[in-house]
C-alpha cells in the first residue's frame, strides 16, 4: 500500500470563508464594503466566543476604508441579510464606552444550533 503524502502545514493564520454564503443570495444583497465587514468579523472568531465577537463602527470602518457612520450602514445591511445578529447593542452615549458585540448566523451560538437567518433572504428572493 502506497503512504499518502502529507501537506504542507500553513504557517500563517487564515480566516475560512464558507463557499456556500458567498454564493447565496443574502452575500449578493449587500456592498462589497458590507462583505469586507462580514469579514472583519469572522476574523476576530476563534471557535468559542460566537455571539460575543466585538467590533465597533470605527474599527470595521477602517478595515472597509470607509467612515463610521458608513460602516454603520453596512451593519444593517448585514443585519437585514441574516448574516449578522447583533447581541449586544451598544451606543457612545451609554457611558460604558464598550463596541456592539455580534454572532455569525452560519456558526452555533453558545450551544445552541446556528441559526441561519442568512437561508431566508435565499427564500424571500425565489
Amino acid at each position: 500500500m502506497a503512504r499518502r503524502k502529507k501537506g504542507t502545514k500553513l504557517n500563517f493564520p487564515f480566516t475560512a470563508v464558507p463557499k456556500h454564503i458567498t454564493r447565496s443570495d443574502a452575500w449578493f444583497s449587500c456592498s462589497p464594503a458590507a462583505r469586507l465587514i462580514w469579514i472583519a468579523v469572522l476574523e476576530r472568531y476563534n471557535g468559542e466566543n460566537n455571539g460575543e465577537i466585538s467590533l465597533s463602527v470605527r474599527e470595521a470602518g477602517d478595515y472597509a476604508g470607509c467612515t463610521k457612520n458608513t460602516a454603520g450602514k453596512k451593519f444593517n445591511e448585514l443585519l437585514n441579510a441574516g448574516l449578522l445578529e447583533c447581541t449586544m447593542k451598544t451606543s457612545f452615549n451609554n457611558g460604558k464606552g464598550l463596541a456592539s458585540t455580534w454572532a455569525l448566523t452560519h456558526l452555533p451560538i453558545g450551544g445552541k444550533a446556528a441559526t441561519n437567518f442568512w437561508k431566508q433572504t435565499e427564500n424571500k428572493t425565489q
